[in-house]
């Protein structure tokens, strides 16, 4: 593959990623810094749409499981009063996208991060292991 035939980069993903994210309206996630002062200040509720053996591994402090196959049956047991931030396994996983397209669906402010435990864990971030 010649340099022509490669995807034309803007930011830090390929134009074909931004075009994906683009069609999901998910180009403007949470940064890890947002993502931890607004959870500092209790702004928001943070879901991790991973498998339960991934988030038992290591999740966001505080974050509340709710693996993505489940997501529609527990809607429920989410405030509507607040933004639900979504993340899983980091900036090529769809996981979260296809939760924040779920949520707004049914009425929720949601927003995604595109960093995920590997990358907060690099970062030095503190991480909660256990159910």
């Amino acid at each position: 593959m010649g340099a022509s035939d490669r995807p034309q980069r803007s930011g830090s993903r390929p134009a074909v990623g931004r075009a994906f994210l683009a069609a999901r309206g998910a180009l403007e996630p949470l940064s890890r810094h947002e993502l931890v002062a607004r959870a500092a200040r209790d702004e928001v509720t943070v879901i991790d749409v991973r498998a339960p053996l991934e988030f038992e591994a290591g999740h966001f402090p505080g974050a509340r499981s709710v693996p993505l196959p489940e997501l529609a049956a527990r809607l429920s047991e989410l405030p509507r009063d607040r933004t639900i931030v979504a993340y899983c396994r980091g900036p090529w996983c769809v996981l979260a996208l296809d939760a924040v397209a779920t949520l707004r669906a049914a009425g929720f402010d949601a927003r995604h991060v595109d960093e995920g435990v590997a990358d907060w864990r690099a970062g030095g971030l503190r991480l909660e292991v256990g159910a």
